[in-house]
């Protein structure tokens, strides 16, 4: 091979290496899945490009995955460690997948959403999901209910397990880095009065701060406000607020303990 055929063809390894997986997303799978209906193409670019693109950003700027962002200034202690197998790449886009496929014009649905299993939504009210938040509908779908003016808001990187069901006809709103545990109740209003079954009572918004860990089983009733960092034991129903940084169980739910910064 001669030394001009040499440096086109470094030439063209180098242009092929500079290629960013956003032009790579763009440019090469919507051919590959042409004959997919659009709307599985749409969730395959996006999914690809959220894993894919380095540093944890969009092409865009916006924060995709903060799971798996590696610091710079942190010491390398080896690329095979930090970095993910192919399968559970692979698994990871189809929950990415998944999730813009089942929410997507049905809710806000950031590309860094993840979604194992199924997700029921019922209502015309409101959802909005924040960046990272995974959502684990496999054994028993998780259910957002949301009435003509109800919003339900989940912060970022909250974890909701299965068999959870929320309602909204005003406003339940969760925070951020929430653990939330299987068959979990959640509901602004009490649907009925407790004389006059007829009549609808007035809706009472639901709180529920950031890191907060709920157990599963735990019912949470109209007007509650959970404080950031609290422990909510499993079997709880929950019918008063429940301060910041406290481990409340039982029934009626009461405080344990209070939590120290050190806990």
């Amino acid at each position: 091979m001669s030394p001009l055929n040499d440096y086109n063809s470094s030439a063209v390894s180098s242009t092929r290496c500079n290629v960013g997986w956003h032009d790579f997303c763009v440019g090469v799978v919507p051919p590959v899945v042409g004959r997919v209906k659009r709307k599985w193409s749409i969730c395959i670019v996006r999914a690809l490009t959220a894993l894919l693109t380095p540093s944890g950003t969009a092409p865009n700027g916006e924060f995709v995955n903060a799971d798996v962002v590696v610091s710079s200034t942190q010491p390398k202690l080896g690329a095979t460690k930090r970095m993910a197998s192919p399968f559970s790449t692979i698994v990871d886009l189809s929950h990415v997948i998944n999730a813009q496929f089942r929410l997507r014009g049905k809710a806000k649905v950031p590309r860094s959403v993840r979604l194992r299993g199924r997700v029921r939504l019922v209502g015309s009210g409101e959802v909005v999901l924040g960046e990272g938040v995974s959502l684990n509908g496999t054994i028993v779908p998780i259910e957002l209910v949301t009435y003509a003016s109800g919003r339900i808001e989940i912060g970022n990187h909250t974890f909701i397990n299965y068999g959870s069901s929320i309602a909204a006809r005003a406003s339940v709103k969760i925070g951020s880095h929430c653990h939330l545990g299987h068959y979990l109740f959640v509901m602004d209003n009490d649907q009925h009065d407790v004389v006059r079954h007829w009549e609808l009572p007035p809706s009472a918004p639901v709180i529920i701060g950031d890191s907060v860990w709920i157990g599963s089983k735990v019912v949470i009733l109209p007007g509650v406000r959970v404080g950031s960092h609290a422990v909510i034991g499993a079997g709880s129903i929950v019918t008063k607020d429940i301060p910041p940084r406290c481990v409340a169980a039982g029934n009626p739910a009461r405080v344990i303990r209070h939590l120290t910064e050190f806990d």
